[in-house]
């Protein structure tokens, strides 16, 4: 999905999957932009 994008570990995020944690944060900002 949103591979190559750099994920900032350490700020809310768990810490064995920071960049999963950011994918989800822009998937939920993406769906809320299309409504």
């Amino acid at each position: 999905m949103f591979h190559g994008i750099p994920a900032t570990p350490g700020i809310g995020a768990p810490g064995n999957k920071p960049e999963l944690y950011e994918e989800v944060k822009l998937y939920k900002n993406a769906r809320e932009r299309e409504k």
